[in-house]
């Protein structure tokens, strides 16, 4: 199921989109041509609609009683039909019915928005696959698959080979945010080396490189180490010590949270 798209009359969206496009009505003219009880009653109402969108776009797929209170706030009644998405269009009609609007408009420049959003989406995929394909060729040419040795020295000298091929290839381009992403994986690696923990310093750089985000690390600190802190409540522990203090993470645990993500966005497993 991709939930990337939902349908409402007949029309195919994606559903950034139409979260978006609800946020930009609030500023048309139709809109803004009505009393302040519609336009803020409009407001509370698309909360709804987003709401029930995201959690469709997260995996839920049932409208439960529970949300009967969040409903009456926004101005809203519970469906009929709780199933997501279909859900949507009826929510979507009840908004119209009760602000006594047509909100065709909407929908109609949804399209226009899904259609230049999913031509973009092409592109970018289009680009992603010849990317790939260009690293599997530095791969080969450098013969960087010929080793399979997992052990972090062997996994720290093909990045750095593989990096220095795409810095020399002409086809390649490498931009500051891969560079950063390899050293960063680099000094993971290192670090496995010596130590079974994270240095301060590195968590940082994770977090900066958008490898590990900081609700990932308040997780990890509450799950696994039972530390009732947030990131940034922890990282002030930290205050006044030096970038290889190291933490209470363990490589283990990072390894097997940004491992994949990594591999995507230097283009290949290692």
């Amino acid at each position: 199921m991709d939930r990337q798209w939902i349908c409402i009359r007949g029309r195919k969206l994606l559903t950034t989109e139409f979260i978006h496009i609800l946020d930009s009505y609030r500023c048309s003219f139709a809109l803004r041509m009505r009393d302040a009880q519609v336009c803020k009653q409009y407001n509370a109402m698309i909360c709804v609609l987003q709401e029930l969108t995201s959690d469709y776009m997260e995996g839920k797929n049932h409208i439960g009683d529970q949300l009967s209170d969040f409903f009456k706030r926004c101005h809203m009644e519970l469906p009929s039909e709780r199933k997501l998405p279909e859900a949507l269009e009826e929510l979507f009609e009840q908004m119209e019915f009760k602000l006594n609007i047509d909100f065709t408009e909407i929908l109609d420049w949804c399209v226009l928005c899904t259609n230049e959003a999913y031509t973009h989406m092409q592109k970018a995929q289009q680009q992603e696959e010849q990317r790939i394909l260009l690293i599997k060729s530095l791969m080969e040419e450098n013969k960087l698959n010929e080793n399979n040795d997992k052990k972090p020295e062997n996994q720290i000298r093909k990045l750095l080979l593989l990096q220095q091929a795409k810095i020399k290839s002409n086809q390649y381009k490498m931009d500051k945010n891969e560079i950063n992403i390899t050293r960063a994986w680099c000094d993971l690696l290192v670090s496995s080396i010596f130590s079974e923990e994270i240095s301060y310093g590195l968590m940082l750089r994770l977090v900066e490189n958008e490898i590990l985000t900081e609700s990932e690390i308040t997780k990890l600190l509450e799950d696994k180490y039972n530390i009732e802190k947030d990131y940034e409540w922890y990282s002030e522990d930290f205050f006044g010590s030096g970038l290889d203090e190291p933490t209470d993470i363990r490589i283990e645990d990072v390894l097997k949270l940004c491992t994949g993500r990594i591999e995507k966005a230097i283009g290949t497993k290692i």
